[in-house]
């Protein structure tokens, strides 16, 4: 890969170690070549070439090619998955495939859908941790919607056969939606969520409508911070099935943890689950799951009239102001990016980013 070729050729490799997984120095140039690599992404998807860039990596990847050995080597321990973190050439192939999806799912998207946020590793791990494997990762999409979303029946507009969605899956999706507008009658602050499994890595989909999500994202951690008061705020799931773990582990500035419950309760063929929003424990600020998906990185794919990305630029600002306060309390050890249930598996760049990011 011609990108490739020319970061590691300024490389001195005779000081890379033999050891089976990178060093720390080993991840850091790592990291610096997969930071390479999506700022070109980015400005060829600014310019319209993102389809052709993501191409012209394909071709390169597909020539064989002898690498040096560190782009062969697993990263740091992924703590919350319990394995290491994928080498270079497998990150980079599995990230190829997904923006390519990501780029064709939301190339056509109906007008009940207000907008689409792509969190997650695929917002803040490209090129760097995103896996292949049973336990690959997930492209996480958020879809902030019109009411009237879930009601009309447009799943070919949003899940196209043509991008090799299930079609019991999609069938299934579409029964579901049409259940929810009845449920959010009955219960407040309620979303829905639905994963799709397609060749090669899972779809994980969320749909809020606008006002839930600028709540759970603005307006009641504002209210939180001019009150005060420790709460512990749950928004509600609809979702295939159960969660998998009996709590759920939130974190606060300090990276101290919160155990939040696994509250669930069965609706028909589905459950509604209790997800942790917002948390206010002892004083301190603890990140909800959902807050997590977003930060320290997100990317906005729609956004109609951008009140979408105000209201994710309300939030950084009140994590950022949150921190600072907190600042007053534990001194330098506080930063906003303790609070990210998967901090281990961010390349030294981005963590690094996100340091700076809510200073």
């Amino acid at each position: 890969m011609q990108a490739i070729e020319k970061y590691y050729a300024t490389l001195d490799v005779a000081t890379l170690s033999e050891t089976s997984y990178r060093t720390d120095d080993e991840n850091e140039i790592v990291g610096q070549l997969a930071h390479q690599l999506d700022q070109q992404w980015l400005a060829n998807k600014e310019k319209g070439t993102g389809i052709e860039f993501l191409d012209q990596l394909d071709k390169e990847l597909a020539i064989p090619h002898t690498y040096p050995s560190i782009f062969l080597k697993e990263g740091r321990y992924d703590v919350a998955n319990e394995r290491f973190l994928p080498n270079f050439i497998e990150a980079t192939k599995e990230t190829v495939q997904r923006l390519r999806f990501i780029e064709q799912l939301t190339h056509s998207v109906p007008q009940t859908a207000h907008g689409i946020i792509v969190g997650g590793s695929m917002s803040y791990g490209r090129f760097y941790n995103i896996r292949s494997g049973n336990d690959g990762s997930d492209i996480d999409l958020f879809y902030i919607v019109e009411p009237m979303f879930f009601s009309e029946n447009q799943i070919d507009e949003i899940f196209p056969l043509s991008l090799k969605f299930d079609e019991t899956e999609r069938q299934d999706f579409v029964k579901r939606a049409h259940k929810f507008p009845s449920l959010a009658k009955k219960i407040n602050y309620l979303m829905m969520s639905y994963k799709f499994h397609l060749p090669g890595f899972t779809v994980s989909t969320k749909f809020m409508q606008f006002q839930e999500f600028e709540e759970e994202f603005s307006s009641k951690i504002q209210q939180m911070l001019v009150h005060d008061q420790d709460i512990v705020l749950p928004i509600f799931d609809y979702k295939q099935g159960p969660y998998p773990l009996h709590h759920f582990t939130q974190y606060n500035f300090l990276h101290a943890p919160y155990y939040f419950p696994v509250h669930e309760t069965q609706e028909n063929d589905s459950v509604i689950t209790a997800l942790p929003s917002i948390i206010v424990f002892d004083g301190n600020l603890y990140t909800g799951d959902h807050h997590n998906h977003l930060m320290p990185a997100y990317d906005i794919e729609i956004d109609r009239d951008g009140s979408i990305q105000k209201v994710l630029t309300e939030f950084y600002s009140l994590l950022t102001e949150r921190a600072q306060r907190e600042r007053q309390r534990y001194g330098d050890t506080i930063h906003v990016i303790n609070a990210q249930t998967r901090k281990t598996v961010l390349s030294p760049q981005v963590f690094e980013e996100a340091i700076r990011k809510f200073l």
